[in-house]
Parts: C-alpha cells; structure tokens; sequence
C-alpha cells in the first residue's frame, strides 16, 4: 500500500507539492500562535521584572514562606501541641516546597527567629527605653556577608554568653559598641533571658547576591548568631524556644517559561491552604504573574481570532486541491469500485497518502511558524516591519504546541475525506453521466450558507453594538486593546457576501452576454460562453480573491485606525512633543498674626520659623533664564505653559470651583502645540488669535458655557495662596484643547450635574505674570524629526537644566507599540494579508493551469477552424478579465461596505473618558495603493505563466481521438 501511494504521489508531482505546501502554511500559522504569544509576553515578563528590580531594588524572583512556632498569649497546655505540629510542617516544607513550584530555584535558604524579645537601651536621658530585638540564626549567613569590624560569631556558647554580630545601622539604633555585653530579655516571663555579646559588625558582600532577599536596613533590628549554635539551644533543645521558621528562596525569572506562570501562582496558593493559617506565604511578584496569566489568555484567543480567516482560507485551499487531486483520480476510483474495491480500501490510500504530507510538512511548517513569530515581533503597523530588537523565539515541545498540530491534522484530515467521500460514492456510470451534465448549482447554494452567514454577521453587529453601548455607557471599560469578537464578525460577513457574489455572478455574465449578444466578436462570444458553463470551477478561485482584497482592506484600515487613534490619544493628553516640569529655586518665609493697635483686625508681622505664635508659611519663587531650553539639542520651538488645577472662575455673585487654568503665550503655543484638525470648529490658530489680541481675553471650555457663561462675559480668576483675583473677559469656548480631558470618568454625573464636567480657561501667561504671583510653570517643546529622545535627554543633563520630571509623547507611542497585544495585532493582519496573497496566487495558478491543461483538445479545434493564435489569447483575456477581473471588483465593493459597517464598532474598544480626542476612522490610501500594487503584481506574474505556457502548445498534436 505504501508503495502504492508513492508511486501515486510521483505521477502527480505538482499536485501533491501544492497540497504539501498547504500543510506547511498551515502548520506555520496555527503553531506561530503558542510560540509568539509565549515568546512576546516572556519578553515582557523579564522587562517587568527587571523594571520592578530597579524599582524596588529588591530580586523580584524571591519568595518566602514563614511559619510560626510559639504564638502570643498562647497557654502551656496548648504550647507542646502547637510545637508538634510546627515540627511536622517544618519537614514537609524542607522536603516539598522547592520541588512543588516546578521552577528551578537558583538559591535558598532558611533563618530561625527567638522568641520576641526586648533590649533595654538608653536614649539620651535617665529613662531606659525597650526596643525589640530579634535574636535570629539564618543558614550560610556568614558566606554572604562580610565584615565591617570585628570577627564572625562562635559557633559554640562561651559560658552564659552568645556571640551575636549587627549592622551597623543596628549597632546605632540600639547604642551599642562592639565588644559590649547585654540582656535580651523575653516578653513573656516564663521564657528565659539570653546574654548576648556584640562581637561583629556586618554588611552585605554583594548588594546583588540573590541571598538576600531585603535591603540590608531591614536588618536594623536583628542580632545574628551561629545557624548551627541556634539550632543546638533553641530548635532541638528539650525546650524549644522558636518563635518562628523562615524559607527564602530565589529562581531565576530569565528562565522561566509562560506555561510554567500559571503554574507558579496556582501552587503558591496551594502551598498556603498546605500550612494553614499560620502561616505567610509572601512572592512580590505575584500580582505581576496573575496579570500575565490572564494577557497569555487574552493574546492567545485574540491571535486564534485574527487568523482564524487565513485558517479557513487554508481549509479551502486544502479543499480544492483535494478535489482537483481526486477529481484526476475519479476515474481510477469508480474503476476501483467496479472491480471490487470497498470504502475501506480506498479510504485507507487517500489518507495513508495525504498522511505523509502531512507529517512531512511538520519540520519545515515549524520552521515557518518560527519565522513567522520573528516577523509579529517586528511589526509596527499594516505591511510595515521596523528594526527593533526581535523577539527570541522559546520553542517547546509543550501540549500547546501539539494541540497545534494535531489542529492541521483535523483541518487537513477534513478537507481531504470530504471530496473523498464524495468520489467514493459515485459508480463509474454516474461518473460518466456527470461529466455531461449542466451545472446545477453548489450545495452550499442550495441550503443559503451566504444568507446564513450575512444573517448572522447582521445580528452579532447589532448585539454587539447594544452591549458595547450599555458598557461604555457605565464606564466600565472594555477589553485590553482588542476585542477578537470583531474580527470574527468581519471575516464572517465577508465570507457572506462573498458567497452571495458567486450566486449572483453567472447571472451577471448571462446578463452582459444578452445585453451585447450581437455585438460580440467570436473571441468574446466564446469568452462569456464558457465563463457561464464553468460548472462552478472558477468558484474557489473568485472567492480567494474576493478574500483576499476584502480583508487586506478591512485589514489595512482596521490596523491603521487602531495605531493612529492610539497616537493620537498619546499626543493630544501630552499636548506636544514633550513637557518638561521646572524646578524653580525659592525662598521661605514666615509671616506670624498679629494684633493691630485698635484690636479689630489682623496684619502680618515677619517672624523667624520657630517662633511662638501662628505663623504663615509663604513661598517666593524665583524665576529662571529661558534660553537654555530653547536652545536644548534638536528642539525646534519652547515655550513656557502654566498649569493650575484647583482654580475659581466667578462672575459677579456666581462662581465655579475645580476649573483648570492654562496660561500660554498665543504665538508661541502655536508652534509647539499638537491638534488634530477635526477637533474644533476653526483652525486652532484662528482662537490663539483672539487671545493675542487682548491680553485679557481668556477662551473657555463649553462645559463653561453650558454653565451661562457666554462671549464678553468679565470674570474673575483666582485661586488658594494668590492675594488677587485675576480680571479676564471671555473671548470664545471650545470643546477640545492640547492636554484637555474635556470628558469625565463618571458619565451619568456629568450628565445630571453640568457642573461636575471638567471645565478649563485658557488665559494669556503676560497676563498671569502681570497681575499674580510666580508659581512653577511648564515648559513645552517640539522636537526635529532628525533627532533622537536619547540624544534631547543627554542634552539637557549636559547643560544640568532644572528639570524636575519629563513627559516624553514619543516614549509613550513607543512604549504602547511594544505592548505584545498591539504587536501581535499588527503582526497578525500583515500575516493573514501576506498568506491569503500567497494561497490566491497558488489557487491562481492552479486554476488557469489546470484550465489550460483540460482545454488543450478545445484550442486544437479553434485553431483548425481558423482562429489565429491572437485570437485565442485575446480571448482568455477576456476570461481572466471577467473572472479575475470581477473577484477584484467584487472584492473591491465587498471591503469597502464591510469597513463603512464593522470600522465604527472599534471605538466601542475604548471607555468614553479614553476616546480623547473623539475615535475617528483613518484610511491611507498608500495602504491601498499596496495592496493594489501587490495584486496586480500577482496577476501580471500569473498571466506571464500562462501566456508562456500556451506559447508552448503544439496545437497539432491536440487534435487526436479520445474521451475528450
């Protein structure tokens, strides 16, 4: 049998290297998504972690479980029990605890603690004071650490007295000196005192030694001895004195792998409910490991999603190639059939066969996979790859990965048996009978699977809109970034229409034949002939195309919306290139209250700050020169922004608390300020224009106006620690404005109380300079194209600029794009694009091959009756234009109408408070320019195939005796 199926695979060679190349895209695509996912967010993990590290300063790999002996105020009767079982879970953590996590655990180490005790220490006056002390033994303490003065504690009691050594913080804090001798004495009186010698001062040995796992003031408190001598007095003496047991461990979180996180955190758990209540269970980086569980989650179903259409693309194209495979082997079958052959029998060669290709496209299918993940990880946009930093690719053989494969084993399995068991059905006298039988229609038409699929695209747009409506109407918020929901809403609406396209597209043939039937020529007679007699040949190939345009289209727009949008966020709550808060020098002072001559009013009187009495803390700043800024390193425009939350607007006896003031100078903000165009009624400049010509003029926002403020308005602006109000007239309201939320988080109050809205007033800066007091201000700046943030950053430390904090638009849009979720995104349109390209221009070939092949007898007799070799070319133009021509058209008009219907549900991604400024669709027409320049590349190179190919047939030799 085997011998068999290869010599049959041998005598169709190109057939079975299409189907092969079929399984190999199919393995790439289904398990890149196990490998990217784990392989993106370990990166992510790792700079997590890392920033964490830094952070804290603290390994975010340590763990520790502490387990208490001796409890407070417990009884003698109850204190012997408590110690068995203290005992016993003591060993069942010494034995279990390391190898139940399943992580390797790169350092470990366990310390005993006495029980709670006191030093009594003199401070400063005739009153002893107690201060605790923790008297504690940790193992290989002293390979760790290193000496400040002094010597190692003994490992042997020296009479009454037990070495200890502290740090030197601990020797401060409790005033002692080395060499001094002292009574650590027991809260609890039963418990006896220990006599305790400082021999030792002690630090660590390498503040980046994975042992300790807190910062070395901690230690503040703790008298350190001998682990050993610790366990010989107080662990295994006849009266054991353990107030508790503490494990710390440390693993290295560079090699743990994604599928062990969710390990990880579900036996942390498990090992608390193990030692009970009394017990702690403390891993920091806990929170940050439950947060990537649940993104893993998140970024694997979203990926499953968004290739979910170039998974059933592939399914089809499996299909077809299989039927091509066994419509070639029909004949063969149903002879099979007449000679005996069973279901069985034939069943068994089919998938024998397709289940060498299949194992054989498992290697270099992963290979491809592999590829594939490196390509998501450097995808920035729609058809756009960037030079970042690539992934690395952690492949394992995990149960993720062979989940994968046995998926392309289902898909291909079932797009092989079903034209199978179609063939195997047939007898050699309907086989026959067939052949000459008119095309009736498919069964997919027969049953309505396009108005199924339009239908229930209808319906899950609706549900969706009304339920992403009541979310955002609550403000709940959405899911991450992305909801898959709407991919699959897409492609399946796409998948509809495409259907219906092929339903409709003989009749539109037949219609344009009887519309012109007269006035076609021979060649275009033949052509619309033959089109309208295909028997549904030519359907594969129109739907891949119609895919294929349709979902580069929804896909180029869907990713540019999404990037853009995010961008546009990013800049508009920034309000330029970058924002530099100042640190302004100042000067204190102290004003104190006092009583004028007549007793009826207060003044102000200067006073030193540790007077008596009530003093006023005021502070005077100090302003600083401006030029340095503007001559930073690749700045090309600065200006001085002052921000001012918290203020009073009031006009006449009305008045507003909570409103944000910003002061600009007009002709200088318009150089640095981003807007984007759509925001307000007129241009920006058109409303800096109205403050440059007054410098009381002060534009509001419409939450103002809404209040009863309107244009020409005089009020009054002022807030706490100024002694004036500021004068100001209004000039003009606007909705939107540079670093303006104009939106609420709470909606519904916003909506009952007009009030609650945030609310704003833009006033000129000379005019807040003039009239109040210096306060701390911003400075806004935009930045050249041709210059990095790095090199700005260096710039500024280089001319020691007093710059307190930075808020970089830049490091943010960089930072968002690196998110796993937006790359995977990005990365996963571009694939299904490049791949559904690559299917449509293999079932291409396929197809007019195949056509060209079957029609050979046909274009003999043409060319007998005359028709020259032009002619003929000329008329399978006409064919390609027709069938290749109207998928294009089609796909064309499908991708347009399912953008107007599925684009607009994206902003259901984002809470109103996000959608600043307003969510907006964004179309590039270069985005459609390359995948039209694309298409019809593929196209022309498919024709020149053909062309060349019906070069090469010798007409002569077609016309011979035969089935055909």
């Amino acid at each position: 049998m085997f011998e068999f199926c290869v010599r049959k695979m041998m005598r169709n060679k190109w057939m079975v290297a299409c189907l092969l190349i079929g399984f190999i895209i199919s393995t790439a695509v289904i398990t890149c998504i196990p490998i990217y996912t784990g392989s993106i967010l370990h990166r992510m993990l790792i700079k997590d972690m890392e920033a964490r590290q830094e952070e804290t300063g603290l390994y975010p790999g340590n763990y520790s479980v502490t387990l208490r002996a001796i409890q407070p105020n417990m009884q003698e009767e109850e204190l012997e029990k408590a110690l068995d079982t203290f005992f016993l879970l003591e060993k069942k953590i010494d034995e279990d605890n390391i190898a139940s996590l399943g992580v390797p655990v790169v350092v470990s180490s366990k310390q005993y603690r006495y029980v709670d005790s006191y030093v009594k220490v003199v401070r400063g006056t005739s009153r002893d004071r107690k201060e605790a002390m923790n008297l504690t033994g940790r193992k290989d303490l002293f390979d760790h650490c290193s000496l400040i003065a002094g010597k190692f504690p003994s490992s042997q009691k020296n009479g009454e007295i037990i070495e200890v050594m502290l740090t030197e913080e601990g020797l401060n804090f409790f005033e002692l000196s080395l060499g001094d001798t002292f009574d650590l004495t027991p809260y609890k009186e039963r418990y006896p005192a220990q006599k305790l010698k400082v021999v030792g001062v002690y630090t660590y040995k390498d503040t980046g030694d994975l042992y300790w796992n807190s910062k070395i003031e901690d230690h503040k408190k703790n008298a350190m001895m001998d682990f050993g001598l610790f366990q010989d007095l107080f662990v295994e003496g006849e009266t054991p004195l353990i107030d508790s047991a503490n494990w710390y461990y440390t693993f290295d979180y560079h090699d743990l792998q994604m599928d062990q996180v969710s390990t990880v955190t579900s036996r942390l758990g498990q090992l608390k409910s193990t030692v009970g209540e009394d017990a702690s269970v403390v891993f920091k980086a806990l929170e940050v490991f439950r947060s990537y569980t649940e993104r893993h989650e998140n970024l694997n179903m979203t990926l499953q999603v968004l290739l979910a259409p170039v998974i059933l693309m592939l399914f089809f194209y499996i299909f077809m190639v299989s039927s091509l495979i066994m419509e070639h082997e029909k004949n063969d079958i149903v002879l099979l059939k007449s000679r005996g052959a069973n279901n069985l029998q034939i069943f068994s060669e089919t998938i024998m066969k397709n289940g060498i290709i299949a194992l054989v496209s498992v290697v270099p299918g992963t290979l491809a996979g592999i590829f594939i993940c490196k390509v998501l990880g450097l995808s920035n946009g729609f058809m756009e790859l960037v030079g970042r930093k690539n992934i690395n690719v952690d492949f394992h053989l995990n149960s993720s990965y062979f989940l994968g494969l046995l998926s392309v084993f289902m898909i291909g399995f079932l797009a092989i048996m079903i034209p199978a068991v179609q063939a195997s059905r047939m007898s050699i006298v309907e086989y026959k009978r067939k052949k000459g039988r008119f095309f009736k229609g498919s069964w997919w038409q027969k049953i309505g699977i396009d108005f199924i699929l339009i239908a229930v695209s209808a319906y899950l747009i609706y549900n969706y809109t009304n339920m992403s409506r009541s979310l955002s109407h609550s403000d709940t918020g959405m899911l991450s970034y992305i909801d898959p929901a709407l991919f699959l809403i897409n492609a399946l609406l796409i998948l509809g229409l495409g259907l219906l396209f092929l339903r409709v597209f003989p009749y539109l043939i037949k219609l344009i034949f009887l519309i012109g039937k007269r006035a076609w020529s021979p060649q275009l007679y033949a052509s619309f002939l033959l089109v309208s007699r295909s028997k549904g040949k030519d359907q594969f190939i129109i739907l891949f195309i119609i895919l294929t345009v349709a979902l580069a289209m929804f896909h180029a727009t869907a990713a540019r919306t999404l990037n853009t949008f995010m961008e546009d966020r990013v800049n508009y709550a920034v309000g330029t290139d970058m924002v530099l808060g100042i640190s302004l020098p100042y000067q204190d002072s102290y004003y104190k209250v006092a009583e004028s001559e007549e007793g009826e009013e207060t003044k102000l009187e200067p006073a030193l700050p540790d007077e008596e009495g009530y003093l006023v803390h005021s502070v005077t700043y100090l302003d600083i020169p401006f030029q340095p800024f503007e001559e930073i390193k690749g700045v090309g425009s600065a200006t001085k922004v002052f921000q001012k939350p918290g203020t009073t607007v009031s006009r006449g006896s009305d008045g507003w608390n909570d409103v944000q003031l910003m002061g600009i100078t007009p002709h200088e903000f318009a150089k640095v300020a981003w807007m984007r165009s759509d925001l307000l009624p007129y241009h920006i400049n058109e409303y800096l224009n109205l403050l440059a010509e007054d410098p009381r003029m002060m534009l509001l926002s419409s939450s103002m106006k809404e209040r009863g403020l309107k244009v020409g308005d005089e009020i009054q602006v002022a807030w706490k620690d100024q002694p004036y109000a500021m004068d100001g007239i209004v000039a003009g309201f606007v909705d939107y404005w540079p670093s303006f939320n104009p939106v609420k988080s709470d909606k519904q109050d916003t909506e009952t109380d007009p009030d609650k809205a945030p609310a704003l007033v833009i006033a000129n800066y000379s005019l807040i300079q003039a009239q109040m007091r210096l306060e701390p201000y911003e400075i806004w700046l935009s930045l050249d194209g041709d210059i990095t943030h790095a090199e700005v950053y260096q710039d500024i430390q280089d001319k020691k600029l007093p710059v307190a904090e930075v808020e970089d638009a830049g490091q943010q849009i960089i930072q968002i794009k690196n998110d796993p979720m937006l790359q995977g995104i990005n990365g996963s349109l571009t694939l299904s694009f490049v791949i559904t390209l690559a299917i449509s221009f293999i079932g291409f070939l396929i197809f007019w091959i195949l056509n060209l092949k079957e029609r050979t007898l046909q274009f003999g007799v043409l060319r007998a009756m005359g028709l020259s070799r032009r002619s003929l070319l000329l008329m399978l133009g006409c064919e390609q234009l027709m069938i290749t021509g109207g998928a294009v058209a089609a796909g064309i008009l499908i991708g347009l109408l399912v953008n107007k219907l599925t684009i607009p549900l994206l902003q259901y991604l984002y809470a109103p408070s996000e959608q600043v400024p307003p969510f907006s669709i964004y179309m590039d027409p270069s985005d459609y320019v390359k995948i039209f320049v694309v298409i019809a590349l593929m196209i022309l190179f498919g024709v020149l195939i053909l062309g060349r190919m019906i070069s090469k047939i010798k007409i002569d030799q077609a016309l011979k005796l035969g089935e055909d």
